[in-house]
Order: structure tokens, then sequence, then C-alpha cells
């Protein structure tokens, strides 16, 4: 599915689940996480920093609400407490608040070895599927999230990171794609031809870098 069509959980765990902030009048974090939320036709809000859709423009149109499996209509999201990413643990989280219907969730993201470890269920295919597109040469990430269903679950999961990302259930994968520069071919040839040797440093999924090299 084409990220500017997700209206899901899926979107629910972009839209509340990244290090993002508003600061000075521009959007600073990781360039992948502002990258999803834009092709989701989302932004950061200037007045709260709140994520919230993009309204329509002459060129392009804005972007809509996420209905969730449940019926509820979420149109702006409030991070609450985050749970950094860490590449120890594979995976970052966050509790998050819907402004619109007063619910909240944790969301989570990472590897999908990290965050099916996590899952309440995991789903039939889950590892051949994440293998099948880290082989395609995809960045494969994760997706997982649940409902706190009372005050006590909400200050439990914002206290605590094990709390807030244990019996999660599964959203999807979101799929990068990993091009290479045109002229790395030409590049490394070079680098051969004057006796160095080639080495790759990644943070990918091995089968990731593989389809790389």
């Amino acid at each position: 599915t084409p990220m500017i069509q997700l209206r899901d959980e899926a979107a629910l765990v972009l839209a509340g689940c990244h290090s993002l902030v508003f600061i000075e009048g521009e959007t600073t974090g990781d360039p992948l996480e502002n990258a999803a939320l834009k092709s989701m036709r989302w932004h950061l809000s200037k007045e709260s920093g709140h994520a919230i859709p993009l309204l329509d423009t002459e060129k392009r149109k804005g972007g809509e609400a996420i209905i969730l499996q449940s019926g509820d209509r979420i149109s702006e999201v409030e991070v609450l407490t985050r749970h950094h990413f860490s590449s120890k643990l594979q995976r970052m989280s966050c509790v998050i608040k819907s402004v619109s219907t007063g619910k909240h969730f944790s969301v989570l993201k990472g590897s999908p070895e990290a965050v099916g470890a996590l899952l309440a269920k995991k789903p039939a295919g889950y590892d051949e599927k994440a293998k099948y597109l880290s082989k395609e040469g995809y960045r494969v990430i994760s997706l997982a999230y649940k409902e706190l269903r009372s005050n006590e679950e909400v200050k439990s999961a914002r206290e605590s990171r094990s709390k807030c990302e244990v019996d999660a259930q599964f959203a999807g994968f979101i799929a990068f794609t990993c091009r290479v520069r045109k002229d790395t071919a030409a590049v490394l040839s070079r680098l051969q031809e004057g006796g160095m040797s080639i080495a790759m440093v990644t943070g990918d999924a091995l089968l990731t870098a593989i389809h790389v090299a």
C-alpha cells in the first residue's frame, strides 16, 4: 500500500512513534521519520506540535483522518512520552493521545525481530514476509500498537518502557527503498584498481545489505 493511502493502525504508529519536534518554525529530527509523515500528507502543527493532516492545496490533496478498526477517526495525535530509539534494543516506543477521541495508545516500531518478540500474537507469515522484503533490498520496519484503557495503564506505560511495549498488536511493515548512487559501481571499481580493499559498514539488516552489495 502506498504511504499516501495509509489510513489505519499503521498510520497511527507513524503519526505517533517518532522523534520529530517543531522548533523555531521547522520540524527537526530523523529525516526518514519526517519523510514518512509527509508521505501520509501529515505534518507537525506549528501551533501545538501535534501531528495533524496537511490541508489541501491547489496542486496536492491534503491528508485524511486515520480510521481504526474500531471505527474511531483520529485527526490529531499528541506524543506524551517517548522511549527513544536504542540500537541495542532495535526499537523505540511512545505513549500517545488521540486529541480527537481522548483515547491513549502505546505505539512501537523497530526491527522485525525486536518487535516480533513483543507482539501478543505474531501473525502467520510474519517472519517470511520480513525476510522477503529484506531480500528485495528494502529497509523493513515493523509497526505495532495497543490501546491503553485506563489511567493506570497510561501511567505505567509512561513510566516503564517494558510495560509500554509488551503485548502489542501488529500494525504492519513499512518498507523503504535503499537506492544506491548511480556512480557507486564505477567508484568502487576505481578504488579496487588502486589496490584498495572494499568493505561495507551498515546498520541495516543483513539481507538488505547483501542485496545492496
